[in-house]
């Protein structure tokens, strides 16, 4: 749930896209640059949460990659209505570079996706590829970071701007509405795999963000561990 609500927030908080005129644009990833020489139209989405960063930057993606969840499209209800009539076509399971190539794509995303540098070198015969930033685990990218560098790789820049600002806006309306939540203790927990997530992954960061803290011994338990 506390994904969910992030990434609802995200796409719920989106506005009329902007685009850049600035071309060809260069971003640094873990395994090298990403150059993209015009605004990408065929989006491949292969980040288990990237399609609703998209989405709310107005940019609807030709294929997304399935986690969980039966819904049509792999799109949650909250981003229905940025979705329209868009029908993505569905990835699932590990990255298929064969199937990925036979979609065309002109920019391919995987931020939050494991892609490991084996899978970025093939991908980007394809299309320019999108890997974690530098210093960033497969998981640990912060969604303030993976926002803008989307912002960047569509060219539009001022609406990950404005959609980053109403997020944190948001989150500092919900503190002055919940002050009792201040300083109280609260972890994320996927029972599933008796795992506990660190303060420095997203779904920590959200708990960080709404004005509650992860408990010292997890802290201590987690040391350096940036997901789970």
């Amino acid at each position: 749930m506390i994904r969910n609500f992030i990434f609802a927030v995200l796409v719920l908080c989106s506005g009329k896209p902007s685009l850049a005129d600035g071309w060809p644009v260069e971003i640094a990833n873990r395994y090298g640059t990403t150059r993209i020489d015009a605004a990408p139209t065929r989006v491949v989405s292969l980040s288990y949460v990237g399609h609703d960063f998209l989405l709310s930057l107005g940019v609807r993606p030709i294929a997304v990659r399935h986690w969980y969840g039966d819904h049509p499209h792999g799109v949650w209800p909250w981003a229905k209505d940025a979705l329209g009539d868009a029908r993505p076509e569905v990835l699932r399971g590990d990255i298929n570079v064969e199937r990925i190539a036979r979609l065309a794509p002109d920019l391919i995303v995987g931020q939050w996706s494991g892609m490991t540098a084996a899978d970025y070198a093939l991908l980007s015969r394809i299309a320019p590829t999108l890997a974690p930033a530098p210093g960033q685990e497969d998981y640990s990218s912060p969604w303030q970071l993976m926002l803008e560098r989307l912002g960047h790789a569509t060219g539009r820049a001022d609406q990950a701007d404005a959609t980053r600002d109403a997020l944190l806006a948001r989150f500092a309306r919900l503190r002055e509405e919940y002050p009792d939540w201040a300083g109280q203790s609260a972890v994320a927990v996927a029972p599933a795999f008796l795992s506990a997530f660190t303060a420095r992954d997203i779904r920590g960061q959200l708990l960080a963000a709404l004005g509650l803290e992860q408990p010292l011994p997890l802290q201590q338990m987690a040391g350096q561990t940036q997901f789970y």
